[in-house]
């Protein structure tokens, strides 16, 4: 058995896989060297999918309003690190996540994917994508 971490993948989401000998999935992995090591733990992209993993949780996924309440508050904590950070920072990681979802669509994929840790990083980002976007709009078609 092998334990591999797929981004998007496993239970969840969470992107941790178990494999059996002789898996079609895991001769595909091989064959195309999809093994990504994991975020580290305080990595963008692990806050990431501790916030969708808040964002996406269903009620039916629980056992009843309190195994509701109950994982909501698990998910919530875990994404916002609310024992470990100040109530300044968990307000910039709420104004983050809003400041990201107000985006245009290409802008928004543009800007989650260099991975901001705040407002002031994301704010640079939507600077230099609309500069570069800029600069392709002067310079033309690419010619071959």
């Amino acid at each position: 058995v092998a334990t591999v971490w797929i981004p998007g993948a496993g239970s969840g989401s969470s992107g941790w896989v178990q494999l059996l000998p002789g898996d079609p999935l895991k001769s595909t992995m091989e064959e195309r060297d999809l093994r990504d090591p994991p975020p580290k733990k305080d990595s963008p992209q692990r806050r990431e999918e501790q916030r969708q993993h808040f964002r996406r949780f269903r009620y039916q996924e629980a056992e009843g309003p309190r195994g509701a309440y109950s994982r909501l508050q698990e998910h919530c904590r875990r994404w916002l690190k609310a024992d470990m950070s100040t109530k300044e920072q968990i307000v910039e990681l709420l104004i983050l996540e809003q400041f990201l979802a107000i985006l245009p669509p290409e802008m928004q994929r543009w800007v989650r994917a260099c991975g901001p840790d705040n407002c002031s990083q994301a704010v640079v980002l939507v600077e230099d994508f609309l500069g570069k976007k800029e600069e392709l709009k002067h310079r033309g078609p690419l010619r071959r």
